[in-house]
């Protein structure tokens, strides 16, 4: 195993065995891969007002020449949806490269896709080396726009909207029940990796929100109350 190697030593070798009777040889072809291309190179941006990504990557120095395998992937049907070169790649006086992309993707494009990412990965041929991005596109898809209902009762919802102008991550609604009800389970819901889910830890997180009758204190059984209690009260003067 080689552990540390210089790009000059790239080439085809052959390694010869010889013995008192027998002699033989076997060729290999050596590649170095001069990894210049880590995570720092790239930038992404989502602009919310108008969900609109740009991707950028700048690297310099890699070795060999890399191949792109890039593109739009359904992350839920496990494929690309499209295959996009390198914009540039040049070579270098130290014969290593420069390779540069550039890309803006705009969510009118891609609104009957709710989990779509870009993957960018350079490839050196005859080798399993790889590195790259993963990369998920124009945020999370949100939750229903139309959040678990308490009855008789109402709710304010907050502005918060995703790409596909659902309610977004962290959007919350505040519930309310009328005068002759009482709100049950918690008040306030938060949209949590697509679901509807009590804000507060305190609530198990299959808690809803619920307008119910108000409990009145019946006057026949409050004056039977207080009977018992002058009872009590005469009895322990006695």
């Amino acid at each position: 195993m080689i552990r540390q190697a210089h790009m000059e030593m790239e080439g085809k070798y052959r390694c010869i065995v010889q013995t008192n009777q027998i002699s033989g040889f076997t060729e290999f072809q050596l590649i170095v891969v001069v990894d210049a291309c880590q995570d720092n190179v790239w930038t992404t941006h989502l602009d919310m007002d108008i969900c609109t990504e740009t991707i950028r990557m700048h690297c310099v120095g890699l070795f060999p020449k890399p191949s792109a395998s890039c593109g739009i992937y359904n992350e839920e049907a496990n494929h690309f949806l499209t295959s996009v070169p390198f914009d540039r790649v040049i070579t270098l006086r130290n014969h290593t490269y420069e390779v540069t992309l550039n890309k803006q993707y705009f969510i009118s494009d891609w609104t009957s896709y709710t989990n779509i990412s870009f993957r960018c990965y350079f490839v050196i041929d005859k080798t399993s080396w790889r590195r790259g991005i993963r990369y998920k596109l124009f945020g999370d898809y949100g939750c229903d726009p139309i959040p678990p209902l308490p009855g008789s009762g109402t709710y304010n919802m907050t502005e918060e909207k995703s790409c596909w102008n659902r309610p977004r991550e962290g959007a919350i609604v505040h519930y309310s029940c009328n005068n002759t009800k009482k709100l049950q389970g918690p008040e306030t819901l938060i949209c949590r990796n697509g679901s509807w889910l009590p804000e507060s830890s305190t609530w198990p997180q299959h808690a809803k929100p619920f307008c119910s009758k108000a409990q009145k204190l019946r006057t026949h059984h409050f004056t039977e109350w207080i009977k018992i209690v002058l009872t009590l009260y005469m009895l322990h003067k006695l």
